[in-house]
């Protein structure tokens, strides 16, 4: 029985050091390496990127749960050119922004989001744009804060339907989840990206593109503080807050969406009577890149209808 256990305890620590894949620590001297902005918030540095000129409408960009702020690149060219100042971050624990030990929670998000407001000095109010898990982030937010909000866009947002995968509740478990996180965590993540395309061999170029931020320290346990503490499957009170309020909203959906499921629609317009809805056919989870051209025209059109 001795020799069993010290056999699953040797197993255990080979494999630990054997996916031990993250081997940078974001710190001062790796940041200026990075390059870009930076700033230092309550619960760590952010990474950020203002373009446009200042004097132009404002849009706030936010990323979805594993893919960071270089998702939009394609929709902040589009608005940049179009005459829109905007700003796009890493959320806490992706990208190039610090990875606290914290609960990522919807009250941790919307505090990076108001203190990042308020750092970079922005005093008017913005058009607000979320993607999936930064769907519901920014559907919280703009009920949390209708007084800084123009207009609301959400791209196939989190929330509003479950499709939870089956291993998320053994992730939820003490020990075992973070030990399956550390083993598994890239699989996970790289499995969900094949789900959010119809084709996910055209984009190869962006899974190469999300390596980079897993080779920083925390990343993983990132994400399954995400999973524990943040209501991926239910932010239908805020959805119901929003629909009280007055400034238009838009709700774009990929019809094939199996990551946060089309149907999810539905409640959404019947929590927001007043959304403009457009349904993305032959797209996934991610239509603002498979349709990009499409998306940015929907975006782009909305935001100037609603200065």
């Amino acid at each position: 029985m001795a020799l069993v256990a010290v056999i699953i305890a040797v197993a255990f620590i080979f494999t630990i050091f054997l996916f031990n894949d993250e081997k940078k620590v974001l710190d001062s001297k790796e940041r200026e390496i990075i390059g870009g902005d930076f700033c230092q918030l309550s619960d760590g540095h952010v990474y950020y990127q203002v373009s446009g000129n200042d004097s132009d409408p404002q849009v706030i960009l936010v990323h979805g749960f594993s893919t960071p702020s270089f998702i939009w690149d394609a929709l902040t060219r589009d608005l940049v050119d179009s005459g829109f100042r905007v700003l796009r971050y890493d959320l806490y624990g992706r990208g190039y922004s610090d990875r606290p030990k914290k609960a990522y929670d919807s009250a941790f998000f919307e505090r990076q989001l108001i203190e990042l407001i308020e750092k970079v000095g922005i005093d008017k109010k913005n058009h607000l744009v979320g993607l999936s898990m930064g769907g519901a982030i920014s559907t919280h937010f703009a009920a949390s804060h209708p007084q800084l909000i123009n207009s609301l866009t959400l791209i196939d947002p989190a929330g509003a339907a479950s499709n939870t995968p089956k291993i998320a509740g053994l992730l939820k478990l003490p020990f075992l989840g973070s030990y399956l996180t550390h083993v598994l965590g890239r699989q996970i993540v790289f499995k969900g990206f094949s789900k959010c395309f119809m084709k996910p061999e055209n984009f190869l170029d962006l899974k190469e593109k999300m390596k980079i931020q897993m080779g920083y320290l925390g990343f993983k346990a990132s994400l399954l503080s995400t999973l524990k503490y943040f209501p991926l499957n239910d932010v239908k009170e805020f959805y119901s807050e929003v629909g009280k309020a007055e400034y238009p909203v838009l709700l774009i959906w990929g019809e094939g969406d199996q990551v946060t499921p089309f149907e999810g629609h539905k409640f959404v317009l019947e929590a927001i009577k007043r959304v403009q809805f457009h349904s993305i056919p032959e797209t996934r989870h991610l239509p603002l890149i498979e349709k990009e051209q499409v998306v940015n025209t929907l975006v782009n059109s909305f935001l100037k209808a609603s200065n």
